[in-house]
């Protein structure tokens, strides 16, 4: 399993949004992933039931193939086409406007597989992927496994594309700016009201998080992993 440390993966996160328009790095805004996903880098981008119970939220296939998606009108898997480089999200995580920020972050996640193990795919390690022409993505691989304790092959891999995209929708530079306008704003706002630091810190994780398209949980993730909140 190739090694890929948390500086590679925010050094690649900003290389992609340079060439793809470097303002996503001079001023704080949500990233356009699907433009950057099916425009810049010309993969698909479809959406499938993938399983019965929503516990597949994304794939990436890497190889022209066929693959088993579900019908809940009538409860029945069913093989459709899928060509090498297209990335599917569950349908009802796409349809599910609560769940927006999730769908974007599994945008990413995806993405980030494409872009960080192709090449392994391709090469003598394909037994790591189990045999298959695609990576499945389970609810408990997507946005949950960067702090995670990782002991497999399989793990590190969905470490990185979960780092990756992390990076991507919420690179460094504009976060740390944005993170320090949000905090002087939270605190003129709470300045003759009581407030503890977790207060304080829920109150621009949700500005944040907003801002930028994602997840709380995920911008949570991303503010303790850049050391501005603990």
């Amino acid at each position: 399993m190739p090694y890929r440390s948390k500086k590679d993966l925010e050094e690649l996160a900003i290389k992609i949004l340079t060439e793809y328009n470097i303002d996503l790095i001079n001023n704080a805004a949500p990233v356009p992933i699907e433009s950057i996903i099916e425009q810049y880098y010309n993969l698909e981008l479809d959406y499938q039931y993938l399983s019965s119970d929503g516990s597949v939220l994304g794939l990436i296939a890497f190889e022209t193939g066929h693959l088993q998606v579900y019908n809940p009108d009538s409860n029945k898997f069913y093989s459709i086409g899928v060509n090498s480089g297209t990335i599917i999200i569950d349908s009802a995580l796409a349809e599910n406007n609560n769940n927006y920020g999730r769908y974007r972050f599994t945008c990413g996640h995806e993405f980030g597989h494409w872009e960080l193990h192709k090449a392994l795919f391709f090469s003598e390690n394909k037994m790591l992927f189990q045999n298959q022409s695609y990576v499945k993505c389970l609810n408990r691989d997507v946005e949950k496994s960067i702090n995670r304790q990782n002991k497999t092959s399989k793990d590190w891999i969905e470490w990185q594309a979960d780092y990756f995209s992390s990076a991507l929708l919420m690179p460094y530079p504009t976060i740390r700016e944005f993170y320090s306008e949000c905090k002087k704003d939270t605190l003129k706002n709470t300045a003759n009201e009581p407030y503890s630091e977790y207060t304080l810190n829920n109150r621009i994780i949700k500005k944040m998080s907003d801002y930028f398209e994602v997840s709380k949980e995920a911008m949570r993730i991303r503010l303790v992993n850049l050391n501005l909140i603990s």
